[in-house]
């Protein structure tokens, strides 16, 4: 795939960087060496994937924001999304500090209900970032423009040259001539009598509901992020048992607004698809009652069964994100899972396609192939 490219669906490749990821991903695990010496019952695995940066199902798509500036220059967020430990609201909070020219922590990121809330379709199919976050940018701009206009006339210069920066305002044309942020929030509230709150919205310009029935959308999501991992595994032929030694993934989300959040997302969609691909499944009798209902029965990795996870990171300057940046949640979910299938064909030469790749399956691959020789 290419920038620029149209694929299949109808929908356009706005940025990628998946070649630079499959690069960072080889030479960070040791592809070439390690393929050149093989060691018995060792895998190498690889594989990439891609995600959406939200898309619209139906008619209510957008996401809204609210900004409201207080009388000692900290700002109040209210957005649509939900922050689910993402890490939306940190995000978020950059992004309204970035574009006021305050501080990270003049911003208070309310915590909203259902009541009070603004209107967003959710959190899902990686939208959060793009959507709820140019929705944020909107509001602070609104919010940015109502305070421009007093600035403007106090330093004397125009609205559209003025530089809002580390709780100042400047004028472009004369960085020496600036003026505190604060005193230009208290001579709108104290001076005119007027609250500062910015409204703003987002939806993808031209965003069309996909036809399933034809399987085509031409603006059916504003972008795609992309990852590529490779994972490197022992299997233990006596057991079929799988131990993961190390895997390496690079991420291409655009440019990452806070790239230790993105690092968190990426180590903890590995570890939750290092469960669906080794130990998750759900198992009934006879009468359909189900026989993994607690945790005890229902497997999940834990730290021992984690392997070192090294992650990169792949700036590509999305044009429509917001800041450049994509999607990266989910994302990183797609590719793990496949690489381990692969690792372990490579480790024992045989082809299982349907997780978790337990030792059960693994033996019984084994033993199939053994007979058929």
């Amino acid at each position: 795939m290419r920038e620029g490219e149209t694929l299949v669906s109808g929908s356009k490749i706005n940025s990628i960087g998946l070649e630079d990821a499959i690069r960072k991903v080889a030479d960070g695990i040791g592809w070439k060496e390690k393929r050149a010496k093989k060691r018995p019952n060792r895998g190498l695995g690889f594989a990439c994937g891609a995600q959406i940066s939200g898309l619209r199902m139906g008619g209510h798509f957008a996401s809204s924001a609210v900004v409201k500036i207080g009388e000692d220059g900290t700002v109040n967020l209210i957005h649509g999304g939900t922050e689910l430990g993402q890490g939306c609201d940190t995000v978020f909070a950059q992004m309204a500090a970035e574009v006021l020219g305050v501080h990270f922590e003049d911003i208070h990121v309310e915590m909203e209900d259902s009541h009070d809330t603004v209107l967003d379709s959710g959190m899902f199919g990686d939208r959060c970032t793009v959507w709820s976050g140019q929705a944020v940018i909107a509001a602070a701009e609104d919010a940015k423009k109502k305070l421009a206009r007093i600035a403007a006339e106090i330093l004397d210069a125009k609205e559209e040259e003025l530089i809002f920066r580390d709780r100042k305002i400047y004028a472009a044309n004369n960085p020496e001539k600036h003026i505190p942020f604060l005193r230009v929030v208290r001579q709108t509230i104290y001076g005119l009598g007027q609250s500062i709150y910015g409204h703003g919205s987002w939806a993808f310009p031209g965003a069309e509901v996909a036809d399933f029935t034809k399987g085509y959308a031409e603006h059916f999501t504003p972008s795609f992020s992309f990852v590529a991992q490779a994972v490197e595994l022992e299997v233990d032929p006596e057991t079929g048992k799988v131990k993961l030694l190390n895997s390496v993934a690079a991420d291409d989300c655009g440019q990452p607004i806070n790239p230790l959040l993105v690092e968190g997302q990426m180590d903890g969609g590995s570890a939750h698809m290092i469960g669906q691909g080794l130990y998750e499944i759900s198992l009934y009798n006879d009468k359909g009652e189900a026989l993994s209902s607690s945790l005890r029965d229902y497997k999940i990795p834990t730290a021992m069964d984690v392997p070192k996870l090294t992650d990169y990171h792949v700036e590509v300057h999305d044009p429509v994100g917001p800041f450049g940046a994509k999607g990266a949640g989910e994302t990183c979910t797609t590719a793990i899972m496949a690489g381990i299938r692969n690792a372990i064909e490579d480790a024992v030469d045989v082809r299982i396609t349907n997780p978790p790749f337990t030792p059960e399956r693994i033996l019984k691959a084994l033993k199939e192939r053994k007979e058929a020789k």
